[in-house]
């Protein structure tokens, strides 16, 4: 687990404030967030996916693929509050739909404040200028988004595919690793452990030029085992998953005297009941468990400490899917005990994920639905809302209970 032990309150790095228009489902949507853990519950088809995913797009700059949305969002990084906007100029609404794509990039106006002061008015490059402006002051979004109903894919290099690469191309560390650390397609686990391997192999490559097959061998699990330390740590607490290693028996192949070395067979092993099992035999369930709490904890490097202690947000997206009750409540206890360290922001249509919640912490919780009129609409309980299920949880037993025979949720 990560050395940290802050508690959720004296969080001092968190997105604030968010509002979106014209994206999907969401016609003008607006709402708060806390440090830590934020449960956003709704019914299917309220928009929860569509606002995770604009809200990830935010986060990403990928402003190319929310062209005619329009956003703010407020984040705090310890002692400066950042404020980056977003506005279509010139078009009205049903205008902008009409025009061409140069247009509409021209027409949106990007603009960036800090503690209250605008710092840019590059509004003619609309992808980089918020990127550069907020990275030359070391302020950027660190963020993961997992996505709903998905574990890693099939196709993704060392988790479901043995995966195949030199280590050394021309007697030099190759720079194939670098497409891996670099591509917008890889998960976070698999970015983390491609780059962190990456500076493994320069650095012993830069003490020593050759390696015999077993010496390098033998560095490389010593190096994969303590990559995973901080993740079987958790993993086998939250999981029925005791152990994750990487494949003792990938092979190493030497050509052209030493000058090209290929790693072959290279791919991750899963222990549950006291056998070895790839990915692809494990159950569903068991996939997501490890999706989720895999992709939570590579926001650390390998001593266990955060990447970036600035800014760390989890957008997760329902993850009751596939899970058993008893292993759900589980893995809501480790959800919450990284909500100390990281902003977690889920989506969920169980109440069952709002019984991790105590009574005084039902200003966490967020409402969405859907009206015809207005399209998606988020909202925090009321005092009076919380304060009758307050009472229910003091007196009674789980606030799953009660929200499912209250009307707290729109019909």
């Amino acid at each position: 687990m990560s050395k940290a032990n802050g508690a959720i309150e004296k969080k001092d790095t968190f997105l604030q404030h968010v509002s979106l228009k014209n994206y999907k489902s969401i016609k003008d949507v607006e709402i708060d967030f806390k440090p830590g853990l934020n449960i956003i519950i709704g019914k299917n088809s309220s928009g929860k996916t569509n606002f995770i995913n604009g809200l990830d797009k935010i986060l990403s700059y990928r402003y190319n693929e929310i062209l005619a949305s329009e956003f703010a969002v407020d984040a705090q990084f310890k002692n400066d509050i950042v404020g980056i906007r977003k506005k279509i100029s010139k078009q009205t609404s049903q205008e902008v739909f009409k025009i061409n794509h140069h247009s509409l990039l021209k027409n949106n106006e990007i603009s960036i404040e800090v503690n209250g002061k605008k710092i840019n008015d590059k509004n003619d490059v609309l992808y980089y200028s918020p990127i550069y402006t907020l990275s030359e002051r070391n302020l950027y979004f660190e963020k993961v988004l997992i996505n709903y109903g998905v574990s890693y894919k099939s196709t993704d290099p060392l988790i479901n595919l043995p995966f195949s690469f030199p280590v050394i191309d021309n007697g030099t560390v190759s720079k194939d690793l670098l497409f891996l650390i670099m591509s917008d397609n890889q998960t976070k686990l698999i970015n983390s452990f491609f780059e962190r391997f990456n500076k493994f192999l320069h650095e012993i490559y830069g003490n020593q030029k050759q390696f015999s097959s077993v010496e390098l061998k033998n560095k490389i699990i010593s190096f994969s085992e303590t990559y995973f330390e901080n993740i079987n740590y958790s993993i086998s607490l939250y999981s029925p998953i005791s152990s994750v290693r990487l494949n003792n028996d990938f092979n190493i192949i030497f050509e052209q005297e030493g000058l090209k070395q290929t790693i072959t067979n290279f791919y991750l092993e899963f222990l549950i009941d006291q056998s070895w099992l790839p990915f692809n035999l494990l159950s569903d369930g068991t996939k997501r468990l490890f999706y989720i709490i895999s992709e939570i904890l590579a926001t650390y490097n390998v001593e266990g400490l955060l990447y970036n202690d600035d800014l760390n947000i989890i957008l997760l997206e329902e993850p009751e899917l596939g899970i058993h009750p008893h292993q759900l409540h589980q893995l809501m206890e480790f959800i919450k005990e990284q909500s100390k360290e990281k902003q977690i922001i889920l989506t969920t249509h169980s109440p069952q994920v709002l019984d991790i919640l105590e009574p005084d912490e039902l200003d966490r919780i967020i409402i969405c639905h859907s009206e015809p009129a207005t399209g998606t609409q988020l909202s925090h309980l009321t005092e009076q809302q919380i304060k009758k299920a307050k009472k229910y949880m003091i007196s009674e037993a789980f606030l799953s209970d009660y929200w499912r025979f209250s009307d707290l949720e729109p019909a």
